[in-house]
């Protein structure tokens, strides 16, 4: 009984349209292979397209012969079209609502998945009836009345229906008045409502989509039913495991797996199984596939792993049955079903795994290749070997990668912003013999170190972190750019370290340290992290460490900003990477930090699995798990470059910094602090008494807030300016200083006393002559008669013309005020002091 409920119903009304469906699909098919045929800029395609146009036209001349009477352009056939899915479903079901008046509750596309029918209606209720407009849903049915029938004609409103019922399906029960040709019912529990089409036709196709809906699950599960039962009767068979390795069933010695659900997590295994997870055939896990590339070279060399792949895609066929043999043997056709849905279910999916993980191997580790050109040409013989069309798309696809790698293998593309890019910064000189920590601008150096170690650090590869390389022989080749940034931050610090010890007049040291504060919170702006470290080494380290004399005349607010960033580089270093966490690309992290994490996770978990026997050889993919999720946050920072103007004279400069200067690491360590007991004596009340080497113009901090340049003409090569461009700049950075004094935040407007009042002082600077140039010369202004001129200078040196009026003096102007002349007194004597005034004389009675 409860198999056949509703069975009457089904075959009555929703069978008729299933038997259709085959059909709207050929049509469908039909028009979806001419529209690629006149899409495709392929000429391969186009020609299988052609083909396959060719093959199918005689199949749709029958059909379109034999169904010229089917209600292919019916709406209530549009649910068995598949062109009628997808996005169209949402637009239209946020439609509908949205011309309902007075909606309530949640939203239609919170409740249902799929619109399925629409049309009008007659509600029955007793002796009365009332025209509805309803809309069916998969899991509601609304019943609307139009608002442009209402009298008298209301007020516009925006709503073209008012609701009326809203009825649930999954509570609710269909059924056929078989006593009428127009009349059936849904009962929801509550109220059966009673509904009558205009037609016969229209009722039909009401029902049909009812009962397809009340039906649905129940006739589903059965499906599914039988086809587990059609499929075991003809089970899928494979080869043995002499012939493909690969089938060895799984057991404990060989695969560890945790967690439950239909797709567990892979615990450790042989490298064997672990390629078979890598490239299963019953589901893909991207997760997995991303960890094994990145971490795989812990346990297995690029060139086996090569090896095992292709041994994976070549899947020998099940041979034949003995009946099958002596059918064939009859001459008899034999239909090996069980030989298709063995490349259907199983060697087709590993087949296609196995190239989609090569595709991934080429387009995101090329470093395995570009460093074994052996391993790159078994690739390409691998992928020209394969066969088949859908193989050859994937083939295809491979030689464009390895063709693009090989094309641009140095280069990185110029990334594009949406907004230009900071004018770049300057202070006191365009020279760059004259280079140093106080003649830059501190925001421009942060800037460019920034650029600088975000070059080293996006060059990074995984390949140069797994398996901690890095500390071991031969780290020069298998890590070179992790070497190189760790070098770079050695440099860096050692350099911000000798610039201040070096410095050995007291005032000049504490601009210098001033300066280097300054740079650090602009790298800390600029989230540039391991910049910020490498400053923060510098400070800690002993010779700095021990100047207590400079700090102490440091300004309060360089004080602060001194502990902020100390602050923010624990030794622990949490502060800095919550700070990593919440800040916003691009940034630099500190690269320490993940090497740490790295090398703990490593040496503190063992390369096999415990617990089981050594020569099981059990890979601990658990490890590499955690290893791989330390490179993902490595590399999320790698792909979001600075908005920022490269200074090619200000980048070679930093790179070419040689502090050590042919030292060796102890030497330079104590020739530092030799340097720093001279500037400052141990127990010393006040620091050594020696002369000054800058200007005040050097010592003077332009501070640490960006210029408002006008950012209209943008290099990206700052040195690529012109002569013009220079000049301007550096007089515009030259006025600028002047009022450095009245800026918020900048840099030491307020010199700290000297503790040596006996010093000496450099002498004046003498007063700056003008440049007779064509391209700073200043506008010379024409002496005035009777009108003001702005005449230009002549454009030619040695021009004697003299500059001419822009008007001429009208004839009734009056003559031009004389000068006002100074009195002469005969008793006062002739110096630079000014005259007294006269006294004042009596006036005469009127």
């Amino acid at each position: 009984q409860l198999v056949c409920e509703g069975f009457r119903d089904v075959v009555t009304y929703v069978l008729p349209n299933l038997l259709l469906v085959p059909i709207y699909h050929c049509f469908y098919y039909f028009e979806q292979i001419q529209a690629l045929e006149h899409s495709t800029n392929d000429s391969d395609d186009k020609e299988a397209f052609s083909q396959v146009v060719s093959a199918i036209t005689p199949i749709k001349l029958i059909l379109e012969n034999r169904a010229a009477m089917l209600p292919k352009n019916r709406p209530s056939e549009a649910s068995l079209r598949i062109s009628w899915r997808g996005g169209l479903q949402m637009e239209k079901m946020k439609d509908i609502e949205e011309s309902i008046e007075g909606w309530w509750g949640k939203t239609i596309t919170q409740t249902c998945n799929e619109f399925i029918y629409e049309g009008d209606l007659t509600r029955v209720m007793g002796k009365r009836s009332s025209e509805r407009r309803v809309f069916l849903f998969d899991s509601l049915l609304l019943c609307c009345k139009s608002n442009q029938a209402r009298r008298p004609m209301p007020a516009v409103s925006p709503h073209e229906y008012r609701l009326k019922e809203r009825i649930l399906l999954r509570k609710s029960t269909v059924t056929d008045d078989e006593s009428s040709d127009c009349q059936f019912s849904v009962d929801d529990g509550e109220t059966k409502h009673i509904f009558c089409a205009h037609s016969s036709e229209e009722k039909r196709a009401w029902m049909a989509h009812l009962v397809r809906l009340q039906y649905r699950s129940t006739y589903d599960r059965m499906l599914d039913q039988l086809m587990r039962e059609e499929a075991s009767q003809l089970p899928v068979r494979y080869p043995s495991k002499e012939e493909y390795r690969y089938m060895e069933p799984d057991s404990p010695d060989n695969l560890v797996l945790e967690g439950e659900g239909q797709i567990p997590q892979i615990k450790g295994g042989t490298v064997l199984k672990l390629v078979e997870r890598l490239t299963y055939h019953l589901y893909y896990v991207p997760g997995f596939t991303k960890t094994f590339l990145t971490t795989f070279r812990s346990f297995c060399k690029p060139r086996l792993l090569l090896e095992l792949l292709v041994e994976r895609y070549n899947i020998p066929e099940p041979p034949p049955t003995e009946a099958q043999l002596a059918a064939i043997e009859r001459g008899e056709i034999v239909s090996r079903d069980d030989l298709k849905r063995f490349r259907k279910e199983y060697a087709q999916p590993i087949q296609l795994r196995v190239m989609n993980v090569i595709r991934q191997w080429l387009e995101h580790h090329w470093y395995d290749f570009e460093s074994d050109w052996e391993l790159l040409g078994s690739v390409r013989q691998f992928v020209s070997s394969v066969r088949g069309k859908n193989m050859q798309k994937w083939a295809r696809t491979m030689e464009k990668i390895i063709a693009k790698k090989i094309a641009s293998e140095e280069d990185i593309p110029m990334p594009s912003f949406r907004n230009d890019p900071p004018p770049v910064e300057w202070h006191i000189t365009h020279d760059a013999e004259k280079y140093s920590i106080m003649s830059l601008h501190p925001i421009e150096v942060a800037r460019q170190l920034t650029l600088l170690e975000f070059d080293l650090y996006r060059k990074v590869q995984s390949s140069e972190l797994v398996g901690t390389v890095w500390t071991k022989v031969g780290k020069e080749t298998s890590s070179p750019n992790l070497l190189r940034m760790i070098h770079w931050c050695t440099t860096i610090t050692r350099w911000v370290s000798r610039s201040i010890v070096e410095t050995k007049n007291f005032e000049e040291r504490t601009s210098v340290m001033s300066r280097a504060i300054e740079i650090m919170q602009v790298l800390k702006q600029l989230n540039n992290f391991n910049g910020l470290l490498e400053f923060v080494a510098a400070f800690n380290s002993s010779p700095i460490h021990r100047l207590n004399h400079t700090k102490q005349h440091l300004p309060d607010r360089l004080v602060k900003g001194l502990k902020e960033c100390m602050d923010l580089c624990d030794p622990r270093l949490t502060k800095c990477l919550e700070k990593l966490r919440s800040c916003d690309p691009p940034c630099v992290p500190f690269v320490g930090t993940f090497l740490t994490n790295i090398l703990k996770t490593e040496e503190g978990n063992p390369h096999l699995l415990p617990n089981y026997p050594e020569h099981l050889e059990l890979i601990n993919f658990g490890k590499r798990r955690m290893v791989a999720a330390i490179m993902q946050d490595i590399q999320q920072y790698q792909n979001q470059p600075y908005n920022l103007l490269p200074v090619n004279d200000i980048r070679d400069y930093l790179i070419n910094l040689n502090p050590l200067e042919g030292q060796t690491e102890k030497q330079f360590n104590d020739y530092i602090f030799a340097c720093s007991l001279e500037v400052e004596p141990r127990q010393a009340e006040r620091p050594a008494r020696l002369p000054r080497s800058m200007s005040d113009k050097e010592m003077k901090s332009p501070g640490i807030v960006p210029s408002k340049k006008s950012g209209k003409t943008l290099f990206r090569d700052e040195s690529k300016m012109s002569l013009f461009e220079r000049r301007n700049s550096t007089n515009e950075d030259e006025a600028s200083t002047s009022t450095v004094e009245n800026h918020p935040i900048s840099v030491v407007p307020e010199e700290p006393p000297s503790p040596v009042p006996d010093e000496p002082r450099p002498p004046p600077r003498p007063p700056r002559q003008p440049i007779h140039d064509l391209v700073s010369a200043p506008p010379i202004m024409a002496q005035s008669t009777g009108v003001f001129t702005f005449d230009h200078p002549p454009l030619v040196r040695g021009t004697s013309e003299a500059p001419r009026p822009l008007h001429n003096p009208p004839k009734d102007t009056p003559p031009p005020i004389p000068p006002r002349g100074m009195p002469q007194y005969p008793n006062v004597p002739q110096n630079d002091a000014p005259p007294p005034i006269p006294r004042r004389q009596p006036s005469a009675p009127a």
